[in-house]
């Protein structure tokens, strides 16, 4: 007997594992936030991948100013 897995519902992709209790129990709502339904861990996928924070791009600068000279 083969088992298959079913095709992932859009709202609950179940190959998605919470970084934080490690269940399968991810669904998506809107198209950026994604909740566990076991801990309730939240993110939201808008919220990553911003500008540096001042302090480091200043600092990479200064080391980087350095290593050139």
């Amino acid at each position: 007997m083969v088992h298959q897995l079913d095709p992932a519902h859009p709202l609950h992709p179940h190959h998605l594992e919470c970084p934080r209790c490690g269940h399968h129990q991810i669904v998506v709502q809107n198209d950026n936030h994604f909740i566990c339904l076991h801990c309730n861990w939240q993110r939201h996928v808008s919220e990553e991948g911003g500008p540096l924070p001042w302090p480091i791009a200043i600092i990479l600068s200064i080391l980087l100013g350095v290593l050139l000279l």
